[in-house]
């Protein structure tokens, strides 16, 4: 590798002459051991949120579980306190064979706009938890353009793919990890300390952070899937910042989905004896520049 390294300053590498890409660097980028940034997929790893146990939940009744997904467990899954809220990700929570997924993804709105946002959301034929990065989606990749106009907070990185995949100290870690915008970065002028996996302003000391990343994942154990998950959280003074104009509102989508397990990795199948509903179960919330929260 060392030799291959050193031949490549002799000479330009090949190339098609109608492409703009390189496609060494292409190819390099799924073949290297870590990225360009230095770091292993298993650096971006951080403590396990301390999730409360619901003793509640693990006495109801198996047939029942699936379906009873109540409007405090989509609370808690977007506040596990006061000072931590969910801007985006998503986590999974196994115990023995009950899987729970939960999916958390908001945008900044037009404050005035933000009721019909969220009456829009709720009338759609399928709510499959992914009608916000839908909507960003269109808004940032369509000729069309939304009444809405909803302006990015988070989204995924992307490119995290790498010949580490298979390192066990990444098991479970996905390969799109939750970021914030650029764009947004630059207006609240914040920066991405990757020692600590937070943003900050340059004014802030670096134990005060407003937004963090947090990436974790346990072993997999008979080949089952592990507790793991990926999420920004942040507290109510960076929410205020982004809706600190009076004219923008932050909206959320708090989505739960909860299945079984077999004896293998794949989803235990419904017997006809099971109660079955629609799912999975999704709740919005909007935060507004008075600083509070508005729940639908």
């Amino acid at each position: 590798m060392i030799a291959a390294g050193r031949l490549l300053n002799t000479g330009v590498v090949g190339q098609e002459p109608d492409s703009n890409t390189n496609e060494f660097e292409e190819w390099m980028e799924y073949r290297a051991l870590g990225r360009k940034n230095g770091l292993w997929k298993s650096d971006f790893r951080t403590h396990q949120p301390a999730f409360l146990l619901d003793l509640a939940q693990q006495e109801i009744e198996r047939k029942q579980w699936k379906w009873s997904v109540l409007p405090k467990d989509l609370s808690n899954a977007l506040m596990d306190n006061p000072k931590e809220i969910v801007l985006w990700g998503n986590w999974t929570r196994v115990s023995n064979d009950r899987i729970q997924r939960t999916r958390v993804h908001s945008a900044a709105v037009k404050s005035e706009l933000a009721s019909s946002l969220v009456t829009s959301l709720q009338l759609q034929s399928e709510l499959n938890g992914f009608s916000i990065p839908g909507q960003l989606s269109e808004r940032y990749h369509s000729s069309r353009s939304s009444i809405f106009q909803l302006e990015r907070i988070a989204d995924w990185s992307g490119g995290m793919e790498g010949m580490d995949d298979e390192d066990p100290w990444a098991v479970g870690i996905g390969s799109d990890l939750p970021e914030l915008d650029q764009g947004l970065c630059q207006r609240l002028a914040l920066r991405f300390n990757e020692d600590t996996q937070s943003w900050t302003t340059a004014s802030r000391r670096d134990c005060d952070v407003p937004v963090r990343r947090q990436v974790w994942a346990t072993p997999q154990e008979y080949d089952r899937e592990g507790n793991n998950g990926q999420r920004l959280v942040t507290d109510t003074s960076f929410l205020d910042r982004v809706a600190g104009d009076g004219q923008r509102s932050v909206i959320f989508e708090v989505s739960i989905n909860r299945n079984f397990l077999s004896s293998g990795s794949s989803y235990h199948n419904e017997s006809d004896e099971e109660i079955s509903y629609p799912n999975p179960y999704v709740r919005y919330f909007v935060y507004d520049a008075n600083g509070k929260f508005r729940t639908y």
